[in-house]
């Protein structure tokens, strides 16, 4: 395996570009595999967030009224991010009829 080093020393090892099989890729790979815990984390502290937002708002506000709320608290993160997170729990604004 080209990788094996990576995989072998991810959990607390900093990747050299001067270790042998291991080139921009597999430090980039690195990166990700241990970065993706963190953000799984980070996902699931947004959602409680978003959550009690939408419920703090009678489930009036979409993902930009959200997003905005979420940023004046000190919780910035990106409207794609909201509405990802909205959508898998199952959270929408209430829709005006024009």
């Amino acid at each position: 395996m080209k990788y094996r080093f990576i995989r072998e020393h991810k959990p607390g090892a900093s990747v050299d570009h001067d270790v042998p099989g291991t080139g921009r890729f597999g430090q980039q790979l690195f990166c990700l595999e241990t970065a993706t815990g963190a953000c799984q984390i980070a996902d699931e502290q947004l959602s409680v967030r978003i959550g009690q937002v939408h419920e703090a708002t009678h489930q009036i506000y979409g993902c930009r009224c959200i997003g905005v709320e979420l940023a004046e608290q000190g919780n910035s993160s990106g409207r794609k991010r909201v509405v990802r997170l909205m959508c898998k729990f199952g959270l929408q604004g209430h829709r005006r009829h024009l």
